[in-house]
């Protein structure tokens, strides 16, 4: 069996697909299989598989499904030791596999590594050198990633053992990667470095630009890790951080909602911010000003807010 399982998620990524490929085959290291998860293309993807040999193993779903299940399905592929991860519109670096598994062999107490990356444009241009904007972190680094969330998933090398302590991948589209790396860091510590070796690409088409701080999926996880870390050993170190992260998370959706009108789905969020969170004289002002105020006057006051407290 090969010691890595590289999985690459695909969906009508025919466009960058190629370029994907052909990173994972231009590794130093060649102890590699590819498993190509195709989440029911319309495009050229299945046509594209067929262009690579026997280390590419193609499998396509039946229906679309959402993308921590179609990595599920692609992680029951696996039959390596680790596993790494690598959407259809991004690129390795040649020196990717070899340097991560030296590292993940020299910390044998860390479920991975993660590393920098470059950012690039649609045509594969550099537009920043660097996508962490600090120094990487190793160690148990849960608070650190309920701070500001700064793993590149491209960039992660996985002991497969421990995906499967934590089972995988929750049902979401958007906030999966986060998920499974804020579960992992409740367990395990992980090893972090400043090494670029991936390159992540920008473009119009990536689900990821679509995701916003506010995204619903984001606060089913932090729900979910309440619940998780309620139970811990780390509980009363960990917890407060946590609760602060979720009231901040539910009341700058609030916030989000009831500036755009939707006052029902906005008073909800701050509800559960003011009763359940610490820090929740916010929220309790913010619901209250939603309650008092016409939504013009509402409006105004917002607008007046952020005009007054927006950066110079």
């Amino acid at each position: 069996m090969p010691r890595v399982s590289v999985i690459i998620n695909v969906y009508n990524g025919e466009k960058y697909l190629r370029q994907a490929i052909d990173s994972v085959y231009a590794q130093q290291y060649t102890d590699w299989e590819l498993i190509l998860w195709d989440n029911a293309s319309t495009d050229s993807t299945p046509d594209i598989a067929k262009e690579y040999d026997q280390r590419l193993k193609y499998h396509r779903g039946e229906t679309n499904v959402v993308l921590g299940t179609a990595r599920n399905f692609a992680l029951d592929q696996a039959s390596g030791e680790l596993v790494a991860f690598l959407d259809s519109d991004d690129l390795w670096r040649p020196d990717k596999l070899a340097w991560q598994i030296e590292l993940l062999d020299a910390n044998p107490e860390s479920c991975l590594v993660y590393s920098d990356a470059a950012v690039i444009d649609e045509n594969g241009q550099v537009t920043a050198e660097h996508w962490m904007s600090r120094p990487p972190v190793s160690g148990f680094v849960f608070v650190e990633i309920l701070k500001g969330y700064f793993i590149n998933w491209q960039t992660v090398l996985i002991r497969k053992s421990a995906m499967d302590e934590i089972g995988g991948f929750g049902p979401y589209c958007y906030a999966e990667d986060f998920d499974v790396l804020a579960r992992l860091a409740l367990k395990y510590p992980m090893t972090g470095d400043a090494r670029v070796t991936a390159s992540y690409r920008v473009h119009k088409g990536n689900s990821s630009a679509a995701l916003s701080t506010y995204h619903p999926e984001v606060g089913g996880v932090l729900d979910y890790l309440h619940d998780l870390l309620s139970h811990h050993e780390k509980k009363k170190e960990w917890l407060p951080q946590l609760n602060r992260m979720r009231y901040e998370f539910y009341y700058d959706r609030g916030n989000r909602l009831c500036f755009d009108g939707d006052y029902d789905a906005g008073r909800a969020q701050l509800r559960f911010a003011w009763r359940r969170c610490e820090f929740r004289w916010r929220a309790f002002l913010m619901w209250a000003l939603t309650t008092l105020l016409p939504r013009q006057a509402f409006r105004e006051l917002m607008n007046a807010k952020r005009k007054l407290f927006q950066p110079l």
